[in-house]
């Protein structure tokens, strides 16, 4: 019994403190701090097949880049915003849920895709802009 209750006790110590955070070095805890610091904008932003596509910007009033693609461009928006060369400038979020960006896809699967309407428009609409900003495509593609 004392050893069941002494499980017991350490496992409810540890959980209560959500771990062990001493036995690691600061700047590892750091790096895991980090990790969890996640676009606050995600659900307004990024969007799923069928719904118009925000173009949720993120830093300054100036266009410096836009990212398009699926989750995974979603994912480094803000990492893509910090590493801007000046504050001045902002990331355009053209991103879509499972969206490959490939010009003229239609299906994907045995479904019909709402992605090609939206890679063709993305297109036409990066042509159409006053800047000369660089677009940066972040897909998984995993065939």
């Amino acid at each position: 019994m004392a050893l069941v209750a002494t499980v017991i006790v350490a496992g409810g110590v540890v959980r209560l403190n959500d771990g062990l955070p001493s036995r690691l070095p600061e700047h590892i805890n750091s790096i895991f701090e980090e990790a969890n610091n996640k676009n606050p904008r995600r659900d307004e932003c990024h969007v799923h097949g069928g719904t118009p596509v925000p173009e949720c910007t993120y830093g300054g009033p100036r266009l410096g880049v836009i990212v398009i693609g699926d989750s995974h461009a979603a994912a480094v928006i803000r990492a893509v915003e910090k590493a801007l060369p000046e504050s001045s400038l902002h990331v355009l979020d053209w991103t879509m849920a499972a969206c490959r960006t490939i010009a003229g896809i239609d299906f994907y699967g045995a479904t019909p895709y709402g992605c090609g309407d939206f890679v063709a428009q993305a297109i036409q609409k990066s042509h159409s802009m006053e800047s000369q900003a660089p677009i940066l495509i972040v897909n998984r593609l995993s065939w």
